[in-house]
C-alpha cells in the first residue's frame, strides 16, 4: 500500500496471475503451468504519464525522443509486407491496427460526436474507410540520434512497401500515444454498443 492508497497484491512489477490467467482468467484455457519465461521491454518513461487535454479527451504528449506515425498502404500485401518488416527492424515500442470507425470512435469524445462528423465527412483522416490498411506506430528512444535512426527506419519501410504517412492534428496524435500506451481505445470501441465479443485467441487450448 503506498501514501495515496494505491494496492498491487504482489507488488510492483508483472503479476504471476497476469502471467497464467490468459484471456478470460481461469477460463482463458491456457492449460496447467510447470515453468514460464517473461520477456521485459524497457520503457523510456520516467515519472508519472503527463495528460494533455480534458475528458473524456485525455491525451498523451509525443515524448522527446519519440515519434507517432499514421501510415496507410494501397493494399493488404503491401501492408503485411511492411508489417513483418517493421518487427524485423525492431524499430517500433508499439504498433496497432484498428479499422477506421475504431479510429473514429477513439479521437471523437461522443458516439453523437462520432455520427455527426461522419454524416458530415469531417472525420480525421485517418478515420476514414478509404485508408483502412494501416498501421499506427509509436517510436521511443533513448537520445535524439536513436529517435532519428528508428523514425529514419520507419519512413524507409513505409516509402519501400509502397505506404504513405497521413497527417493528424495535434489532438489526435496526443489521444492516439495514449492510446498505444495505455490501451485506453479498449473501452472506447465498445462505446457504441457497450459491450464487444471476439473469437480471437481466447477459451482455447
Amino acid at each position: 500500500v503506498t501514501e495515496d492508497n494505491w494496492f498491487a497484491g504482489e507488488g510492483p512489477g508483472p503479476g504471476v496471475r497476469g502471467l497464467i490467467r490468459g484471456f478470460f482468467g481461469a477460463s482463458g484455457g491456457l492449460g496447467v503451468f510447470t515453468k514460464i519465461g517473461y520477456k521485459l521491454y524497457p520503457v523510456p518513461f520516467c515519472g508519472p504519464l503527463p495528460t494533455t487535454g480534458r475528458l473524456p479527451q485525455l491525451g498523451l504528449p509525443v515524448p522527446e525522443y519519440g515519434g507517432l506515425f499514421h501510415a496507410v498502404w494501397p493494399d493488404w500485401d503491401a501492408h503485411r509486407d511492411a508489417a513483418f518488416q517493421l518487427v524485423d527492424e525492431n524499430v517500433c515500442f508499439a504498433m496497432l491496427r484498428m479499422p477506421p470507425d475504431h479510429i473514429g470512435w477513439t479521437v471523437t469524445g461522443t458516439n453523437a460526436e462520432f455520427v455527426r462528423r461522419a454524416r458530415e465527412g469531417t472525420l480525421p483522416v485517418a478515420a476514414r474507410p478509404e485508408n483502412d490498411k494501416s498501421w499506427t506506430l509509436l517510436a521511443l528512444s533513448r537520445s535524439s540520434a536513436e529517435q532519428a535512426w528508428r523514425a529514419g527506419v520507419i519512413r524507409d519501410i513505409i516509402e519501400r512497401t509502397g505506404g504513405r504517412l497521413l497527417e493528424l492534428e495535434r489532438e489526435e496524435a496526443e489521444v492516439l500515444c495514449r492510446n498505444l500506451v495505455t490501451s485506453h481505445y479498449v473501452p472506447r470501441v465498445m462505446r457504441p454498443s457497450g459491450g464487444i465479443t471476439t473469437s480471437f485467441g481466447i477459451l482455447d487450448s
